[in-house]
């Protein structure tokens, strides 16, 4: 084995152990050689799963029972009974193991386990690792308790990521959590043509799936977004404050300080994001964070009745700019304002006291299709950006359209009439329905 496999089987002392790899970096014969030695003592009742029985009998469970190429499977032959109608392996002077997919929980029954065992724990949900952490109470002396899974990196805003640290600057729950890291680079067994096709990858697939990093998927929107250029405790000096709302109640009430510089440089200072706010309680945020209640504020103009109520606050309060491809022009503002201008000063940056709008950066993505990416957003991990997305209609101006219309009498062929901006367009026709 590699060293780093070695260390996660020799290991026995952390509660939640996680072996984090990329392609080719041995998780699932890691997790097989762990699960393997932890079985073998008398009394042992190990838990092995993944999220799907379907995947656990086409992989983990393969490489646990049979020859994969020239490698021999982990339990050898003659070494176990293998019941497949109950899903039980014993161990012959050892212990069992039993199998099963977290797609049917239902079937564990009352299973009293020593450990647990979790293939591609980035497919599984969090309720799905508290209900496994309720069966793992079974005490055989010399053997202590353990949940120790494997999985390729998802995005930083995975609960997985958050609960192990693996979010950037994140740090683990608790000392009973320790990750392993592995790379595709360090397994040198793999062939260089194996390797060569790796090398091809690029960007955030080469980042994941070489690398081993938890970052954002190939669908994501800013992928433009880097925490080392984008996110700053620098402030600006500021020559103006300017706030932004993304109203909720069940979801996050998202409120943002921004501060913009004389060269129109944008940096997001502050954030309030919590669920279960009233109306009430976010005009007092509002009144406590503000430098100045004249300063512009802008509020989703789909909710009418607390900008009325920031009017009579006394804010100087607008309702975000909306209509046909509102979101679509202003995430092309947003990442208009991640790129470099060509002086290495990025036109936008979002302080770390943010750290809600910094996962969604992170995190928001293209909704997918059968074809592949479809230019619409997940509707998720976006109320921090809708907030900052409304300012930034406010500040750029939106997307030019040009509209062409029908001539009249001999005048049949069509004219262009001249590029007009959303706001232009706005103030020409106001009863269109906007909101």
């Amino acid at each position: 084995m590699l060293p780093k496999q070695v260390e996660f089987v020799r290991d026995v002392r952390t509660r939640h152990l996680l072996y984090s790899g990329a392609f080719a970096a041995g998780k699932s014969r890691t997790l097989c050689w762990k699960l393997r030695m932890r079985a073998e003592k008398p009394g042992a009742v190990e838990m092995l799963c993944r999220k799907t029985l379907e995947s656990l009998k086409k992989s983990t469970l393969r490489t646990l029972l049979e020859p994969d190429g020239e490698l021999p499977p982990i339990l050898e032959p003659g070494t176990y009974t293998h019941n497949k109608s109950e899903k039980t392996i014993k161990i012959h002077g050892g212990g069992e193991i039993l199998y099963f997919g977290l797609d049917d929980p239902a079937k564990l029954g009352s299973v009293n386990a020593t450990g647990c065992a979790i293939d591609e724990l980035v497919d599984c949900t969090e309720a799905d690792y508290t209900m496994l952490k309720g069966r793992v109470r079974m005490k055989v002396p010399g053997l202590p308790h353990q949940f120790y899974s494997a999985c390729n990196p998802g995005p930083p805003s995975h609960w997985v990521a958050t609960a192990w640290g693996l979010d950037p600057g994140g740090s683990p729950m608790g000392d009973n959590y320790r990750v392993i890291q592995a790379s595709a680079l360090e397994n040198v067994f793999l062939s260089d043509d194996y390797l060569a096709d790796l090398e091809q990858l690029t960007g955030v697939a080469y980042e994941r799936y070489v690398l081993g990093k938890w970052v954002g998927s190939d669908g994501l929107i800013f992928d433009g977004f880097q925490r080392d250029t984008h996110v700053t405790s620098e402030r600006l000096p500021a020559v103006e404050y300017r706030y932004c709302v993304d109203p909720g109640y069940t979801d996050p009430f998202a409120i943002y300080e921004r501060e913009v510089d004389q060269d129109g440089r944008v940096h997001t200072s502050r954030e309030f994001y919590q669920p279960g706010v009233t109306h009430a309680d976010a005009i007092d945020v509002l009144r406590e964070m503000m430098h100045d209640r004249t300063c512009p504020l802008v509020v989703d103009s789909a909710e009418p009745a607390f900008i009325e109520e920031c009017q009579r606050a006394g804010f100087a309060v607008k309702g975000a700019r909306k209509g046909p491809d509102s979101i679509l022009s202003g995430i092309q503002l947003m990442q208009q304002r991640l790129r470099d201008p060509g002086d290495g000063k990025p036109r936008w940056t979002i302080n770390p006291a943010c750290p809600n709008l910094i996962r969604e950066m992170e995190s928001y993505e293209w909704a997918r299709s059968n074809d592949g990416l479809k230019e619409k957003p997940v509707d998720a991990n976006n109320h921090g950006i809708d907030a900052n997305r409304y300012d930034f209609a406010e500040l750029d101006g939106g997307t030019p359209f040009v509209f062409v219309s029908a001539g009249e009498g001999d005048r049949a062929g069509r004219k262009e009439r001249s590029s007009m901006s959303i706001a232009e367009i706005r103030d020409a026709d106001p009863e269109w329905g906007w909101d």
